[in-house]
């Protein structure tokens, strides 16, 4: 096991799967299998096979007797939410923070198999994302704490930030899990729970610029355990934060080249792609009209794109198509910038919580108020003008919950 774990670790894909062959007929109990299906998911994930690897941590979750719909419905996941709200509403913060310690190796086992499930369902099927949250909060409250499960708390405040606009219980569930990882927490996996609250909790409630040290720390936490997808989206999510907060391009593009030089040496080459399109919005930023065309050809080449589909990466494509988004509203071609705005909405699910929702938001507004005298056709503008309303409407809301990230825009 440990040689197969450090084939892994160094990337010798080949080795791996053959010791993998050897330890899986030598497994003596469900555990080994346990830990031979880990190395299996994070190798998926390397390939940035998410299909794959959700279809692994499904299998295996099977055999440990944690049955998952492969289709769950829009009313499922509401049932879900709302039994999850009352809940909540009826227990204090201390009664989730003091539930008994699980000390069940087989279900602190499943915790991390559903905590790596949760990362790549996110990517490809939102929907089995929401429900394998609800089942971990579940299994929480019915046997206990582990360090294996903090991150459930927020991965449950993900889930009502982005998919129920509902802040404020999100909020607080992330925070009991941020105390529990002061409580109970190991150093190995304790970059889980900050990984959901800094890329999906803390913009709705507090400043982005907050969050940017938390990735470092996160990202330097993945990165001495080993888990080098975690330690690379770290460094992916700090470079569109640090963008969308304003920081001196100049120095955020000497640190998004390290970072890009860092994911390429992790062979993480799906947060190195996502990351690329970042640094290609930032040279346009800085470069003003020098060398805009081959800005414009690298971020229009469809190689990225067709990469994303193959392995149906939706957080790529969303991120991908914000960035298009992005650099044509700063070209002044709306309309273009329009069009992509209506390719984000297609894989929203992808980029769902993150702070890419505002900004993709807002773009189109602003676009759209700009293109809004080139349309003759009043059916056209009243539709843009219904549009901005709508929008206008979410950004009225998000300011509401964070002022300080939001309340320019809406004004």
């Amino acid at each position: 096991m440990i040689a197969a774990e450090s084939a892994y670790l160094t990337f010798e894909q080949k080795e791996m799967e053959q010791l993998l062959i050897v330890t899986n007929v030598h497994a003596k109990n469900v555990i080994d299998k346990i830990k031979i299906y880990e190395i299996k998911i994070q190798s998926a994930i390397m390939q940035h096979n998410f299909v794959q690897a959700v279809d692994l941590c499904l299998e295996i979750l099977n055999i440990l007797g944690f049955k998952y719909s492969l289709r769950p419905s829009k009313l499922q996941i509401l049932y879900y939410y709302l039994k999850t709200k009352f809940i909540f509403n009826k227990r204090s913060e201390s009664y989730f923070l003091n539930l008994p310690i699980n000390e069940n190796e087989e279900i602190r086992a499943a915790f991390r198999i559903m905590l790596r499930m949760g990362s790549c369902s996110y990517h490809v099927n939102s929907k089995i994302a929401a429900m394998n949250a609800f089942k971990r909060l579940f299994c929480i409250l019915k046997n206990g704490n582990s360090p294996e499960s903090i991150q459930g708390f927020s991965a449950i405040g993900l889930i009502f930030c982005g998919a129920f606009n509902d802040y404020e219980i999100g909020y607080r569930f992330s925070q009991i899990s941020l105390k529990l990882n002061e409580k109970i927490g190991q150093k190995n996996i304790n970059h889980f729970t900050l990984f959901v609250y800094y890329t999906f909790i803390i913009h709705w409630k507090e400043k982005i610029h907050k969050s940017l040290d938390g990735m470092l720390n996160g990202y330097k936490l993945a990165l001495d355990c080993g888990d080098f997808e975690y330690a690379s989206i770290f460094l992916m999510v700090r470079s569109y934060s640090s963008l969308y907060s304003g920081y001196k391009i100049e120095i955020l593009l000497k640190d998004i080249k390290s970072y890009l030089k860092t994911q390429n040496k992790l062979k993480q080459r799906s947060a190195y792609l996502i990351t690329k399109q970042f640094y290609i919005i930032c040279e346009c930023l800085a470069y003003e009209n020098n060398n805009i065309k081959n800005i414009i050809s690298e971020l229009e080449n469809n190689k990225t794109k067709d990469e994303f589909k193959k392995t149906n990466n939706n957080t790529g494509l969303g991120a991908l198509y914000i960035c298009k988004q992005f650099l044509f509203f700063l070209l002044c071609d709306y309309k273009k910038s329009i069009e992509y705005a209506k390719n984000v909405k297609k894989y929203q699910d992808g980029i769902r919580s993150t702070f890419h929702i505002v900004i993709t938001n807002f773009l189109e507004s602003l676009s759209k108020c700009a293109y809004y005298n080139e349309i003759s056709n009043i059916f056209e503008k009243l539709k843009i003008l219904n549009s901005i309303k709508n929008n206008q409407k979410k950004l009225k809301r998000w300011s509401e919950h964070s002022p300080s990230n939001n309340l320019h825009r809406w004004y």
